[in-house]
């Protein structure tokens, strides 16, 4: 099972409460080797599975028995590879993926590229400096238009409503539902 996500969306969140409330392990495939996609400048350096995707590994995301979140970007390649896929895809708005960028800058390594700014205004405006804006609405608009066997689901969902998100999503894969949960908090920055 795959779900797709946009960087600081709450995916870890998620993907951890899925793994409680369905019962299945989970985790993210890092793959830092392969072809990095000519449509990003800046975004593939923060993750190493914004990548072209091979048939092998598209594979390994169909497991039934496991639940994947990588932050697969929508390359023609990585579409037409995942196509015929069930897949969640997860969604965040750009600004609110860079303001999370802003809040998590204590928890991650430094990005050298927001190296002296302070506030959120000033890492808003670099982040359209240097493309990262335009690599995250790239993601944003391509993903969330795919329709084949897709469930689009977004951030304020699956904080906001987590029971709700979580049974869809056990619906869209023929998964009992839950009749609760709370959402995990991983890699939480909302409160620094």
């Amino acid at each position: 099972m795959l779900v797709i996500a946009i960087p600081k969306s709450a995916s870890t969140s998620l993907l951890v409460t899925l793994e409680s409330c369905c019962r299945k392990p989970g985790g993210q495939t890092f793959f830092p080797d392969a072809s990095i996609p000519k449509e990003t400048s800046v975004i593939h350096k923060y993750h190493s599975d914004i990548r072209e995707c091979t048939s092998k590994q598209a594979q390994h995301f169909s497991s039934g028995t496991h639940i994947f979140k990588q932050h697969i970007p929508p390359t023609s390649n990585n579409l037409s590879l995942l196509r015929s896929q069930k897949k969640v895809i997860l969604l965040r708005k750009p600004q609110g993926v860079i303001g999370g960028y802003f809040r998590a800058r204590f928890m991650h390594n430094p990005r050298k590229e927001f190296e002296g700014l302070t506030t959120l205004s000033d890492w808003l405006d670099r982040a359209k400096e240097i493309g990262l804006t335009n690599d995250l609405e790239w993601f944003y608009n391509t993903w969330s238009v795919e329709q084949d066997n897709s469930l689009i689901i977004n951030y304020r969902s699956v904080v906001e409503e987590p029971l709700y998100t979580v049974n869809k999503i056990q619906d869209f894969f023929g998964l009992k539902r839950s009749a609760s949960c709370t959402l995990a908090k991983m890699r939480y920055s909302r409160n620094k």
